[in-house]
């Protein structure tokens, strides 16, 4: 029909301006065929849309020429078969690219005959509209959707797409290769229905009721297991998370599981591994144990064989002292004086090394500890039984501090006596207390203004046996400042030592102000 017509002039169809506005806003253009008059008109529009010159005179053949021939012939199809049934019609023509002066490429031709009263078709009337940008649009969201179809199925974690109700609408490749399955053999099952979930009763009711949860707008998320091929099970991380319309109400669920099998099989490693652990410290806790009451029960009994002997020795020297003093000469006395000297000293030192060895063993329990009353009542108890000149002791304001009493008033009773000791040979002895409060702890310093110390040999001044000065010019055992040592250990504090040789000494430990 339409090539009949290819000399049919177009004539400008009669609109007004407002008419052409609105056209041209909506990208279409109208026209009308009068087959009897073998005439055509075209709107403004419908003629800029396809690039042709209102002012000239165009023919239908033209125009038709200037369509792609694969369009062009089922255009003309349509139109005869619009003649017979009456029927409108709708195609999309592509303009042919190699006309340089047509701008677009593509329009939608809808048409519909014009019926005389005898219901004969007598022309046709339609409309071209402009559709390049919505096939834009289309080929848009179609790369769109084949990227996010990309992601979805090529996730190593097995996602789906539920209606409100839990209904199955999407699941990945992932998801589906797992259970063997295809989509369409699960689609518009309720979810804890499908096959995954066929592991076991209480794990159906488990993701039932956390979809009805998650249809109330919430994330929910829980560990479970599902079942694949062949029986196979993984623990998953499973999350349930609503996705919400404008208006708050939930258009979609989408479940999530990833597959962490390893880390439970990992973590239940480490729960066997700290089991065991925890076996071995026990055991090694109670070997200790035994062997602390064994070294104790040895330490004691050292103790008692040592000190009978050491009684022997220092009680018959003195009766031969007295008993024979006329008979023995001066390197006689002096002999049997350097063996109760010795034994004496040998007794000494079992002493301090038994209180060593308790002060490693015993269990600290602190209390509220006054260190004013406390360094006021050890000073008067040296005092007492000094033998050299008693120095003047000046106190700061001393804190209260949470330590374990006992054990506070030996580190006290140590320090005091050993500033008393090496500053009794000075003709003004003064010893200085005091005390700073630090962030986290307090800081106590007990210095003296006599015969020092090189500051070179300050680290070993706290271990076992360790002496700066000779027992013959300054008596002790060389354990009361590793007694202190272990006790401020035992608190959490540190302990350490400055000295400069005949200018005094200071001794420094500190105490956390808080229990940890």
């Amino acid at each position: 029909m339409l090539h009949s017509l290819e000399k049919i002039p177009i004539g400008r169809l009669a609109t007004s301006r407002f008419e052409d506005q609105v056209e041209t806003m909506a990208k279409i253009g109208s026209w009308t065929i009068d087959f009897d008059k073998k005439e055509s008109h075209w709107s403004l529009n419908s003629l800029n849309l396809h690039g042709l010159d209102s002012k000239k005179v165009w023919s239908w053949g033209t125009v038709f020429n200037s369509y792609e021939e694969s369009t062009k012939s089922k255009f003309n199809d349509l139109v005869n078969q619009m003649m017979l049934d009456h029927h409108p019609i709708s195609i999309d023509l592509k303009i042919n690219q190699s006309e340089k002066s047509l701008s677009r490429l593509v329009l939608r031709v809808q048409a519909q005959p014009m019926i005389n009263a005898k219901n004969q078709c007598i022309g046709i009337v339609g409309v071209f509209q402009d559709i390049k940008d919505l096939i834009s649009d289309k080929s848009l969201l179609v790369d769109s959707e084949r990227r996010f179809k990309a992601i979805f199925n090529q996730s190593f974690q097995f996602v789906g797409l539920l209606d409100p109700q839990g209904s199955l609408i999407e699941a990945n490749e992932t998801a589906l290769d797992f259970g063997g399955m295809t989509l369409e053999s699960i689609k518009g099952l309720k979810f804890w229905d499908t096959p995954w979930f066929q592991y076991k009763e209480d794990v159906r009711l488990q993701l039932k009721n956390a979809i009805q949860a998650a249809r109330k707008g919430r994330l929910i998320r829980y560990e479970t297991e599902i079942i694949g091929i062949g029986g196979s099970t993984l623990t998953i991380d499973l999350s349930i998370r609503p996705i919400l319309d404008e208006n708050g109400e939930v258009m979609y669920l989408i479940p999530e599981g990833r597959d962490i099998s390893d880390k439970r099989e990992v973590h239940q490693q480490l729960i066997e591994l700290n089991k065991e652990l925890e076996l071995k410290v026990e055991n090694r806790t109670r070997e200790l144990q035994q062997t602390n009451e064994d070294l104790e029960s040895f330490a004691y009994s050292i103790s008692h064989d040592l000190r009978a002997p050491l009684r022997a020795i220092s009680g018959f020297s003195q009766i031969i002292l007295e008993e024979y003093e006329q008979v023995l000469n001066e390197e006689g006395h002096r002999l049997l004086n350097v063996i109760i000297g010795n034994s004496q000293k040998m007794s000494a030192l079992i002493d301090d090394l038994l209180l060593f060895s308790r002060t490693s063993r015993k269990e600290v329990l602190k209390t509220e500890v006054n260190t004013s009353r406390t360094f006021e009542a050890v000073a008067t108890e040296i005092k007492l039984g000094n033998k050299y000149v008693f120095p003047e002791i000046k106190y700061d304001n001393l804190p209260i501090v949470f330590a374990d009493s006992g054990m506070f008033r030996q580190v006290i009773m140590n320090l005091l006596e050993n500033a008393v000791k090496y500053s009794s040979k000075v003709n003004q002895p003064l010893i200085k207390v005091r005390c700073l409060s630090l962030e986290t702890e307090y800081e106590f310093c007990i210095s003296d203004n006599g015969i020092g110390f090189d500051n070179n040999n300050a680290k070993g001044l706290f271990q076992v046996f360790q002496r700066l000065h000779s027992s013959k010019t300054f008596e002790g055992t060389g354990v009361g400042l590793s007694i202190v040592k272990k006790i401020i250990d035992k608190h959490g504090g540190r302990v350490w030592a400055k000295g400069v040789p005949n200018q005094g000494a200071s001794f420094y430990f500190t105490l956390p102000k808080y229990d940890e």
